[in-house]
């Protein structure tokens, strides 16, 4: 079995609020039903009439008014009855029936269950003597037409009852909902719509349901049933019921009735025309409207007679004419406003339109971000505009100050202890404030521009908050004219936020790219070195005993010999034996070079123990260098290094530096207090320079530009291995003035590998 759904069970709650109803009295519902009937008892008709009094007096002050002649002299129900005629006194039972019961209202004991917030105050009244007056306005209306059109074989008595009763079931919705049913109402009014579909989606059920609901309960004929549950349909969708004509007939009379504004319908719709009523019933719409002054005097008279309403015709013509210039007052105040929304929606788009036109494909984000100020103020006004901005949540915000015309003043970016920024706070937070330069008293608001969007990624992405001074408000644009400007505000802004992150995507791309072919360079040669040095340890093993006995050998041989020929041969054998064996080393060194001994130790120290070397070095060599060191300052911090293998590294670069000029002066710099405890030494020479072939392969083993007789190419190899050891690097450049410049810095390197910490 189904579960009863919230809304299910809310019908069912009101269909049982709508049985409450009062019932039409006992006397009227049996009149109806026998006075239907063909063979009806007019004794048994007499005879509940007289059980009523107060029916009993009704009817013969009724037959006194209808001025036959002999009203002063009809004192039984009986003559009343024959005098008036049965569908007379039945129609005359039934209307002052429903007029009571229009009368009356509901109780308060389900309005919290349905409308416990509802202000009755805002909805249009449900108008009681206006749906009186509507109710037998269609009701005549029906008569009037069965009567004229006998070939749709509809009894005129019965039509009347039938239109009276037609709109029982708004009765039984305002009894059951008051509030409720006022809120329907509203919406229908605000909509200019029928109440129908506006009650089935506030109420979940509609006036047809709840009449005919009642209608059961009540037990009245089927045709005022059908009657209640079809009419207002067109006839050509009518199901292929019994009583469609007459559903036609009351169908046809309640759009007459509107038509001439008689009474309050309950609908804000615009009514269906006479022609579109009368379509499929082979009814002249001509004919119709030739009754109309029938209608209206039908109508007067059927009030006077049961003493109700005491205006005649004139009186219901002007009623007419005033709900329709009621009805046409408000329809203008609709269309002033439609015009006006219509005219700030025409502005909205140009503003859209005009934006998409200023806005470049491949604008940055600040100039994205200044068309939207600019736009901003042509709708709004004011002059203070600046827009909060942030890429991503890793960012930080920055406010930028445009002019009206979305030209950039100024920029700010907020510091570490700047307070947050959102929708609801951007206008006064402090620093947003200041850095817009508005004075104390200007009043900023703030409206949010764009915001991350979660459906495309994890909702990291641009903010822009707009911050003007001046008011949406006067230029009368909806909720909906901004969210859609605000939407093509943020699709720019988004655009241009992506363009220049793909953008950074694509320098840090490249960037990575440049990185990894150095790793692989380096990985390259380093693979190389090992291969060199596992070749080297091999070669070191196999050859230093030969070089030994070699070299020992040559020098007792020089020793021994007298001639002096032989002497400088065997001495030439000596040394060729000990150019093999320091190469062997400076390999071994390439290759595997040793692990530092860190100590701490002042740089001075270490660059002048190095320019010692160098300086021995060249001298051998027969060079005479001049060296300018610039010391660094006093009260130098300490370095973390190992002082023989820096100051060898450095001794290596100096020694290069001295033969690139010789004769030269070679400048040493030191430079100490660098981030994370790094210090560099810088080694200039006044030489040719490095072309772009040594730029590529300087710190390659045997790599010289150096003519016949050059030494081995090792120097910077080994140099630069060194300093790498010591988690440094070393680098070559031109100087601006010619010669080179050579900067080696150097790390914290981590004692056990030797690699920078």
């Amino acid at each position: 079995m189904d579960t009863p759904t919230p809304r299910t069970r809310r019908i069912e709650l009101i269909l049982h609020q709508v049985g409450r109803l009062p019932t039409l009295s006992p006397v009227a519902t049996r009149l109806m039903h026998v006075a239907g009937a063909d063979d009806a008892d007019l004794d048994e008709i007499i005879g509940l009439i007289e059980a009523d009094p107060a029916l009993t007096a009704m009817v013969l002050g009724l037959v006194r008014r209808a001025e036959h002649g002999l009203g002063d002299k009809i004192e039984t129900v009986r003559r009343a009855v024959v005098m008036l005629g049965l569908e007379a006194v039945q129609s005359a039972v039934l209307s002052v029936s429903v007029y009571e019961l229009m009368n009356q209202r509901g109780s308060d004991l389900d309005r919290a269950e349905f409308d416990e917030d509802e202000d009755e105050g805002n909805a249009p009244a449900f108008d009681h003597a206006g749906l009186w007056k509507h109710a037998v306005s269609v009701a005549v209306a029906s008569e009037l037409i069965a009567r004229s059109e006998r070939k749709l074989k509809v009894s005129p008595e019965g039509a009347f009852v039938s239109g009276l009763l037609a709109d029982l079931g708004r009765l039984a919705l305002d009894f059951a909902l008051p509030r409720g049913y006022a809120r329907v109402l509203r919406a229908a009014e605000v909509r200019q719509c029928d109440s129908a579909p506006i009650e089935r989606e506030l109420l979940g059920l509609d006036h047809h349901t709840a009449g005919r609901r009642v209608a059961e309960r009540w037990d009245l004929p089927e045709a005022v049933r059908e009657v209640i549950w079809l009419h207002g349909q067109a006839f050509a969708g009518l199901p292929d019921v019994k009583w469609k004509i007459e559903v036609g007939v009351v169908t046809l009379a309640k759009a007459w009735v509107r038509g001439l504004h008689l009474g309050w319908s309950g609908d804000f719709g615009e009514a269906p025309t006479l022609a579109e009523a009368c379509d499929g019933m082979d009814i002249k719409p001509e004919r119709i409207e030739e009754l109309t002054k029938a209608l209206i005097e039908g109508v007067a008279d059927r009030c006077k007679l049961l003493g109700l309403d005491s205006r005649a015709e004139p009186g219901i013509l002007l009623d007419s004419v005033s709900r329709a210039n009621s009805q046409l007052s408000v329809l203008n105040e609709r269309l002033a406003k439609r015009a006006r929304q219509a005219a700030a929606q025409d502005r909205a788009l140009e503003a859209c339109a005009a934006f998409c036109n200023t806005v470049a494909p491949d604008a940055p984000v600040v100039d994205v971000l200044g068309r939207v100020a600019a736009s901003a103020h042509t709708l709004m006004g004011g002059a203070t505009l600046g827009v909060a901005y942030r890429g991503s949540t890793d960012e930080a915000w920055q406010v930028c100050r445009f002019d009206t015309r979305g030209g950039l003043i100024g920029s700010t970016v907020a510091d570490d202890g700047a307070s947050g920024v959102s929708v609801a706070n951007a206008a006064t937070t402090r620093w947003v404030v200041e850095a817009l330069g508005a004075d104390d008293d200007t009043v900023l608001r703030s409206m949010g521009v764009c915001f991350p969007d979660r459906r495309i990624g994890s909702g990291d992405g641009p903010t822009a908050v707009l911050i003007f001074d001046g008011d949406p408000g006067a230029a009368d644009l909806e909720r909906s004219c901004i969210d859609a400007l605000i939407a093509t505000w943020a699709s720019a802004v988004r655009a241009a936020a992506h363009r220049e992150g793909a953008s950074r995507l694509r320098e840090s791309l490249a960037d990575a790219n440049r990185r990894i072919s150095e790793m692989q360079a380096q990985l390259t040669e380093r693979e190389a070195m090992a291969r060199l040095g596992e070749v080297t340890a091999g070669a070191a093993h196999e050859m230093n005993n030969p070089l030994t006995v070699i070299r020992g050998q040559s020098q007792l041989l020089a020793s021994s010999v007298r001639e002096a020929g032989d002497r400088a041969r065997a001495a030439k054998i000596a040394a060729a034996a000990k150019d093999v064996s320091d190469l062997v080393t400076s390999l071994h060194l390439l290759s595997t070079p040793p692990a530092p001994t860190l100590e701490q130790a002042d740089p001075d120290d270490v660059v002048r123990v190095a320019i010692r070397t160098a300086t021995r070095t060249a001298c051998a060599s027969g060079a005479e260098p001049e060296i300018e060191i610039e010391s660094a300052q006093a009260n130098a911090i300490k370095v973390l290094t190992d002082v023989g293998m820096a100051s060898d590294a450095l001794a290596r670069v100096i020694i290069n530096a001295i033969e690139a000029n010789p004769g030269g002066k070679v400048r040493v710099g030191i430079q100490t207090g660098l981030s994370d405890g790094r210090w560099q030494v810088s080694v200039v020479d006044r030489g040719p320079g490095l072309s772009a072939r040594a730029r590529r392969h300087a710190f390659d083993p045997f790599f010289s530009e150096k003519t016949a007789g050059r030494q081995r190419g090792l120097g910077l190899a080994e140099a630069r291995t060194l300093v790498e050891r010591l988690g440094g690097r070393v680098h070559l450049a031109n100087a601006p003035g010619g010669g080179t410049i050579a900067t080696v810095q150097f790390g914290v390197p981590d004692q056990g590998t030797g690699l920078a910490a």
